[in-house]
Formats: structure tokens, C-alpha cells, sequence
């Protein structure tokens, strides 16, 4: 029985499909005799018929994947020849040109030589000797490669609207690597990049969907994809989006509170949306008060709230954050950096904007005494040189001249920093190293003549 049904199941399945012209009860039977019988030689019949069926039927995209099949799976089938030359055909209807060929030049090169001619009925050619085959399919794949690169651009661009990143990917890397010098592979290697992470967060949507993760990984998936989209592809709209997912599904998370402070930093930062941000980072303090983004959440709250000239609110966030347990970055030179290191200094700098000199003097003073590693002494040093010069105090001015002076001879680290705060002095513009010496000698020089 083993040995018989497998036959006489294909053979009814034959009769519905030849004799019949039932083509949905073949295709059935068909499938009866691949899945019940894997091991027969009738298996391989079966799906050589049905890939013939949705070839005959015009519906090549379906024949394909029958063929592919039947070609790994069955690879001493004895009509793989007419496999490889049907794969050719479908490919090309399916404006697969690639794939095309590939399989045509694999029919040429690889089964044509060895080919008798009797055997050319099963690809339509029994009219034909094998010299006209070879001379036909040869002008074949010449004209497919020559229409490749064009066919294949419209098809990365019907893969991209349609959504299907995967398959652009697949096709742009092709083209890049099959006719690198074309403009249309030009084109595709601009798209590679956002290519590549656009199906990789179709992937992580389809792990979603598809596997239905534990909550902890499906709120890890959907800050992953947030992280794609802000870093990589820098889209802020949509990165908000996913985070926004995170909060909605998976609120006690820990990935949450990433999420919530990714999204103020966002409409702060990207999306001029600073309401929206105060909010957001307002939220992970009261939701997650004791993690490292509820920290900086309150600093974002001091940046905000200074960039606002709310003075009040910025001093009371840098204070919170100065009240976290301090988390210590270690940087050349022995230097340390933290949010502490940098509330406290801009609590300096809220006094002085708010023409608190006394109150910022104090501060940059204590700043001075208490964080003798800190990056940011050379830009204390220049604001205390800034206040002395608002009260004509010229030498205690130049004093502290000197003192930035020498922190910065040969100090990136200090140097960077001193940029980056000091530039917001109304007087200092400088933008590098050699720029900011040569403005500390000047204004030294300036004074002293006073």
C-alpha cells in the first residue's frame, strides 16, 4: 500500500487536472500525495504539476516558490531541466529578471549540454534542435541583462511603496552588486542604509505579531524599534510613536522609563515641542522616581526651564538632580564628569543669566573648591572673570584669566567643555582651541591697560 498509493493518488489527481480540467480538486490531491508521501518519487511529480498549474494559470508568483521546492528539496528529479527553464520563464513574468537569469543560465550551461533532444517537449521546444535552444535562451538572458537594471529599479520602488523593506533591501543590494556602475544601482545604494533598518523593524513587528513575546521582551521590541527610528533613521515623529507604544502596553516596564525620557528629550530637542517634554520628563519622575532616567529627566527639566528664562523652576530640577546619588563618567586626564557635576555648574550659570552675580559668584566659587577634577573648571574660572569684569574689578579679572589660561594650555578635555559653556557669555564666540587663547591674551592684554 505504501509503495501503490502514493501513484494512484497522483494519478487521480492527474486525471482531475488533464482530463477533467479541475484544477482546484488536482491541486488538492496534488498536495495530498506531497504531504503524505514526502519520500516518494510522486512527491516530486505532484509539485512539478502543481507549479505547472499556477504557471498555466498565469499566476507565476505562486509557480515560483513550487519550483524552488521541488528544485531543493528533489535535486535527482528527473526533469529538473524543465525546472530550471519554467523557474527562467516565471521570474521573468514575474519581472524577477535576477532570478531569471540565474536559473536560464543554469538550464544553458549546466543541463542543455547533456540534454536529449527528446526531452525538449517538456519545455515547449519539441520543434527545435538543441543549437536553436542554446542560440534562443542566450539572446534571452542578454536581453534580460540589458533591461535588468531599469526592471529592477521599478521594482524597488513597487517593494518600498508597498512596504515590503525586505524584498527592497534584497533587490537594492542586488543591483549594487550586479551593475554597480548604473545609475539605477546608484540610486539603490543611497537607499541601502534606511533600507536595512526599515526591515529590520518590520522584522521586530512581525516577532510581535507573529510569536506573541512575554511583556518584558515585547516593551524591549518596541524601544528597540523607538531607538531605530531616533538614531538611525532620525525620524522623531515616529520614534516618539514607539515609545508611545511602550508607555501604552507595558507601563510598569523597566524599558518605560527609557521610553518616557527618550520621548521628552525628543520633543525638547527635535520636535520644538518643550510643553510636551516637560511632561514627559515630569512623568518619569513621578513614575520611575528612583531610576537614572528620573536624574535626568529633572537636569532636561533645569535645561528647559533655563532655555525659558523660568529661573525659579531650572534651579529647583538642577537641585533634584544634584540630590541623585552621583554616577561618575571617568575621562582622560583624570577627570570626572556627572549630572551633578553639570547641575551644579549650571546652577551657576541661571544665576548669572538672571544677573544674580553675588549668587553665581558663590556658586562658581564653591564649584571651584569642591570638584577640583571636574571638566568645567576653566568655563567657572571664565564666568568668575566675567562677574569681576561687569564690576570693573579688573584684576581679580585677569586673575582668573590666568587661571583658565593654564587649565586649557594643552587640555582637550577642559577645552571642549570651556566651549561648550563659556560660548553662551555674550562677549565669547570663540569656536576652537586656538581661537579661545587667542581671546583670553587679548582680553588679559585689554584689561591691564584699563
Amino acid at each position: 500500500e505504501a509503495t501503490v498509493a502514493p501513484e494512484a493518488r497522483w494519478r487521480i489527481a492527474n486525471l482531475y487536472h488533464t482530463v477533467l480540467k479541475q484544477s482546484p480538486r488536482a491541486m488538492a490531491m496534488y498536495r495530498k500525495v506531497v504531504d503524505d508521501y514526502p519520500m516518494s518519487n510522486f512527491a516530486a511529480e505532484a509539485l512539478y504539476q502543481m507549479a505547472n498549474i499556477h504557471r498555466t494559470a498565469e499566476k507565476y508568483s505562486l509557480a515560483v516558490p513550487v519550483f524552488e521546492r521541488l528544485k531543493d528539496g528533489y535535486p535527482n528529479f528527473w526533469n529538473m531541466h524543465a525546472v530550471l527553464y519554467w523557474m527562467g520563464v516565471c521570474n521573468e513574468k514575474s519581472l524577477n529578471y535576477p532570478k531569471a537569469i540565474e536559473a536560464f543560465k543554469t538550464f544553458l550551461h549546466v543541463y542543455l549540454p547533456q540534454l536529449d533532444p527528446v526531452y525538449l517537449g517538456q519545455i515547449s521546444m519539441h520543434d527545435k534542435d538543441l543549437s536553436e535552444v542554446e542560440t534562443e535562451i542566450g539572446k534571452k538572458i542578454e536581453k534580460l541583462t540589458e533591461q535588468m537594471p531599469e526592471v529592477e529599479a521599478e521594482r524597488l520602488y513597487a517593494a518600498r511603496s508597498e512596504q515590503n523593506y525586505a524584498l527592497a533591501l534584497e533587490i537594492a543590494r542586488n543591483l549594487v552588486a550586479t551593475v554597480p556602475d548604473t545609475p539605477q544601482a546608484k540610486q539603490a545604494s543611497e537607499q541601502i542604509f534606511t533600507l536595512q533598518h526599515l526591515a529590520t523593524i518590520q522584522n521586530l513587528r512581525d516577532q510581535l505579531h507573529t510569536r506573541v513575546p512575554v511583556p518584558i521582551t515585547a516593551a524591549r521590541i518596541l524601544f528597540q524599534i523607538g531607538t531605530i527610528y531616533e538614531r538611525q533613521l532620525h525620524d522623531p515623529s515616529k520614534a516618539v510613536e514607539a515609545y508611545q507604544e511602550v508607555l501604552k502596553y507595558h507601563p510598569d516596564a523597566t524599558y518605560s522609563a527609557e521610553a518616557l525620557y527618550r520621548s521628552g528629550f525628543i520633543y525638547a530637542e527635535h520636535l520644538s515641542a518643550p510643553n510636551e517634554a516637560i511632561e514627559a520628563y515630569k512623568a518619569v519622575i513621578a513614575s520611575h522616581p528612583k531610576t537614572l532616567q528620573a536624574m535626568m529627566a529633572n537636569f532636561q527639566l533645569g535645561e528647559l526651564y533655563r532655555k525659558l528664562n523660568r529661573y525659579n523652576e531650572a534651579l529647583q530640577a538642577y537641585e533634584a538632580t544634584i540630590g541623585y546619588p552621583e554616577r561618575d563618567r571617568y575621562l582622560a586626564g583624570g577627570y570626572k564628569d556627572s549630572f551633578s557635576d553639570r547641575a551644579q555648574f549650571r546652577i551657576g550659570r541661571v544665576h548669572y543669566d538672571d544677573d544674580r552675580y553675588d549668587d553665581a559668584r558663590f556658586v562658581f566659587e564653591e564649584f571651584i573648591q569642591n570638584r577640583t577634577r571636574s571638566p568645567r573648571l576653566a568655563a567657572a574660572y571664565i564666568y568668575l572673570a566675567s562677574i569681576s569684569e561687569k564690576r570693573a574689578e579688573n584684576r581679580q579679572a585677569i586673575y582668573f584669566y590666568e587661571q583658565a589660561e593654564t587649565l586649557l594650555k594643552d587640555n582637550p578635555i577642559q577645552m571642549a567643555m570651556f566651549i561648550e559653556e563659556a560660548s553662551a557669555l555674550g562677549h565669547f564666540h570663540a569656536t576652537d582651541a586656538e581661537a579661545v587663547m587667542r581671546f583670553l591674551k587679548a582680553h588679559q592684554k585689554r584689561l591691564a591697560g584699563e
